[in-house]
């Protein structure tokens, strides 16, 4: 089983999106760093189309940091890893685990390249699954070490914004409950990775 590809590899002799399909939705995933390019159902495109002047993203996956590491670095052990937004797995080449007509399990393991980044045994995996009402997402990340191995995952999908087309004020956001309208801060000393 290949989990990685190799460095200079000839991209066009690969294939470098999975296509998937459920009923009348559709939704593609690009092996590059696992994330959804595009995703149709009700016949509306629901996706983020990237704009470089924007976001240049769609749905990046985010592993093993989620937001800024300080100074760009991480500190493990007493020694500094560069660690840059959101980490690497977004920028990584995934391999195919498991496929079929609606769903897909990609995977990566850890290279010399993510341990001088991140100096962990790792396995991460990203599985999409499709249905007409959805596009279900998830992720599993096994720790190979045997020290304990701190990280932050998190998925980043960019929506075309409004759904329908209309105003944008004539949308609104509804929680099945209030939320609280603070953002909490975070105070004192934090060493996530020391």
């Amino acid at each position: 089983m290949r989990w990685f590809s190799v460095p200079g590899m000839d991209a066009a002799s690969q294939n470098t999106t999975v296509s998937l399909r459920a009923g009348k939705a559709r939704a593609t995933v690009a092996l590059r760093g696992a994330q959804a390019l595009a995703w149709q159902a009700g016949g509306r495109d629901l996706l983020w189309t990237p704009d470089p002047a924007v976001w240049p993203d769609v749905s990046p996956l985010l592993f093993p940091v989620v937001g800024w590491t300080r100074g760009g670095q991480s500190r493990v052990d007493g020694r500094l890893y560069p660690l840059a937004l959101h980490g690497f797995a977004r920028h990584l080449d995934y391999a195919v685990l498991a496929q079929g007509a609606d769903f897909v399990r990609l995977g990566i393991m850890d290279t010399p390249l993510t341990r001088a980044l991140y100096p962990f045994a790792f396995r991460l995996e990203a599985s999409y699954h499709l249905t007409e009402q959805g596009l279900e997402m998830s992720m599993v990340v096994v720790n190979h070490g045997d020290a304990p191995m701190p990280y932050a995952c998190g998925f980043h999908p960019g929506f075309v914004w409004p759904f329908a087309g209309g105003a944008q004020e004539n949308y609104a956001i509804v929680f099945d409950k209030p939320e609280p309208g603070h953002v909490p801060g975070v105070r004192g000393q934090v060493r996530l990775l020391d």
